[in-house]
């Protein structure tokens, strides 16, 4: 594992570390680890380089930005997507995106078959979106919304692209 994959390893457990117990990921700490990938990348000669960093930054934000639109993940983790782009190039930053979607898919079909009121609330949206009457405004149940930190499937979904990598 080279140095730079080391580092988003170590990136993404203290972003995970951060967002657990404080709810959020300061811009700060998201600027700087943007910053050290690329300039890991411009001095490691087996880094992906200054170029690759760039378009894997804006590749992991535009996939962060599009599930932030649809309110899938909160603007903290649309951010983390495009530093953590910065370390991985690219490709792997789409792949990064689409295996933590994948977890979390995993995790909420989990949490349905597990909890009684994930799965009531479940059944009310659809209900929701389904029974609509004429042209009145589609209206989701209001009783509170289930805030889960996304970084719990993207750190480990960082770690799988890590070693992914490797070879």
């Amino acid at each position: 594992m080279n140095i730079p994959s080391v580092a988003f390893v170590l990136f993404a457990a203290a972003s995970l570390w951060w967002d657990l117990r404080y709810r959020r990921l300061p811009n700060g700490w998201l600027l700087a680890g943007a910053a050290t990938a690329a300039a890991m990348h411009g001095v490691d000669p087996s880094a992906v380089g200054w170029s690759a960093a760039a378009s894997g930054a804006a590749v992991g934000l535009a996939f962060g930005a599009a599930l932030y639109a649809v309110k899938a993940v909160g603007a903290g983790d649309a951010k983390w997507f495009g530093a953590a782009g910065a370390f991985v190039g690219p490709q792997s930053a789409a792949l990064l995106v689409a295996a933590s979607v994948a977890i979390a898919g995993v995790a909420a079909a989990i949490g349905l078959a597990a909890s009684p009121e994930l799965r009531r609330r479940w059944m009310e949206t659809v209900a929701g979106i389904y029974v609509r009457v004429g042209f009145e405004r589609l209206r989701l149940p209001e009783r509170g919304t289930t805030k889960f930190p996304f970084l719990l499937c993207a750190a480990p979904a960082a770690v799988a692209v890590a070693l992914w990598k490797m070879h």
